[in-house]
């Protein structure tokens, strides 16, 4: 049987990257995942620790000078992403009754769309779909 026992675990950061993609249609996204909480749910029956994270992501894109920003207002669906870095962040988790652990956490993009719309600087705006990746060390 598995019992919970909620409690926020303290941590510091040791490296948060931007994570870099080229977009099929010419722009760069930068995305950096940013930890803001982290939660102790206890162990699994193994003895593993089991955490609920929260995290947010910080998106920019740039687009090159010679592309035609005509084109950004046609939507376009899933478009194709190529990762230019494969980093992941990390983050020293401070445990009160157990051994420090370090958190890597980095961010999968499963799905970018292209509204169709610009932002007030003419730039693209995109629907980007991701989850977390995380994975601890001892």
């Amino acid at each position: 049987m598995i019992t919970l026992s909620l409690k926020e675990i303290k941590f510091d950061e040791i490296r948060e990257k931007w994570f870099s993609y080229e977009l099929s249609d010419g722009t760069t996204l930068k995305l950096k995942p940013i930890l803001i909480k982290v939660i102790d749910e206890g162990e699994d029956e193994q003895g593993n620790p089991m955490l609920c994270l929260q995290a947010t992501n910080v998106v920019g894109i740039s687009s090159s000078e010679s592309i035609n920003v005509e084109n950004f207002k046609e939507p376009k669906k899933d478009i194709k992403i190529t990762p230019l870095n494969d980093n992941w962040n990390e983050y020293k988790l401070k445990y009160e009754t157990r051994n420090e652990m370090i958190l890597k956490l980095k961010p999968v993009i499963t799905q970018i769309d292209r509204t169709g719309k610009l932002d007030p600087k003419g730039l693209p705006i995109y629907a980007i779909q991701s989850q977390q990746l995380f994975k601890l060390e001892k």
